[in-house]
């Protein structure tokens, strides 16, 4: 009681809301949910943690251990060390561990992860933990459209699903492909292109200010530059 009141207190509640905004998974107290992705999220409780699906149904309860989804994920993922080794642990979307793996692995996409091995190179596995031949490199992505980025000799470029060179490593910062376009970096100059490499836009840096070209060499932002731009700079002695 406070007065001529009464204090109520509750605990902490997590539920899922529908597109329309009503409860799909009616809230609970004292839990920590993931986002969906797939059908599956995770729900941790003092209990542990359970792989639910998109109706709050549970499928299992997960093995010991702090568990992920990340949202592209095919699979649940486990950083926990076992035996004081690094180990990466992956649990399918019925709850059962498939997978267990010295050193770090990234998410699990279209049967494929990147694998960090202990002298810091990065390698691609399957579903099964097999390392995909003849492809390593100082850092490597997970392919998308088709292509992944790939570094050697500090440079990156993009490998095709059989760890080959299609775009050459030529650039000092890449993005992963999303819808046919990755941006790219040499020096001060930034592009836009496709999955041959054909540069589609790019951003230069000129006379203090950052001017955006379309595929060819026709400026297309700003539509002027500013006046000092067309002054000759001074040249010292």
């Amino acid at each position: 009681a406070v007065g001529d009141w009464i204090k109520l207190s509750r605990q902490p509640q997590e539920g899922y809301l529908s597109a329309q905004g009503t409860w799909q998974i009616a809230p609970v107290i004292a839990v920590q949910s993931t986002a969906f992705a797939k059908d599956r999220a995770l729900r941790t409780t003092g209990q542990g943690t359970e792989l639910i699906d998109s109706k709050g149904v549970r499928i299992a309860s997960m093995p010991p251990g702090q568990w992920y989804l990340p949202l592209a994920s095919d699979m649940s993922i486990s950083y926990d060390p076992q035996d004081d080794i690094a180990t990466t642990r992956y649990v399918d979307a019925t709850g059962r561990q498939v997978l267990s793996v010295q050193g770090k692995g990234s998410q699990m996409v279209n049967g494929r992860a990147v694998l960090t091995r202990d002298d810091a190179s990065k390698v691609w596995i399957d579903m099964q933990g097999n390392v995909v031949p003849d492809v390593n490199y100082s850092d490597l992505g997970l392919l998308s459209d088709g292509l992944a980025f790939a570094e050697v000799d500090n440079h990156y470029g993009f490998v095709n699903a059989q760890g080959s060179f299609v775009i050459p490593p030529v650039f000092n910062a890449v993005s992963p492909f999303d819808g046919n376009v990755s941006v790219v970096s040499i020096g001060n100059t930034s592009m836009l292109i496709d999955t041959v490499g054909k540069p589609l836009a790019r951003v230069d840096h000129e006379c203090g200010i950052q001017v955006l070209y379309g595929a060819g060499s026709a400026r297309q932002w700003p539509q002027e530059k500013p006046e000092r731009c067309s002054k000759p700079e001074a040249v010292s002695k």
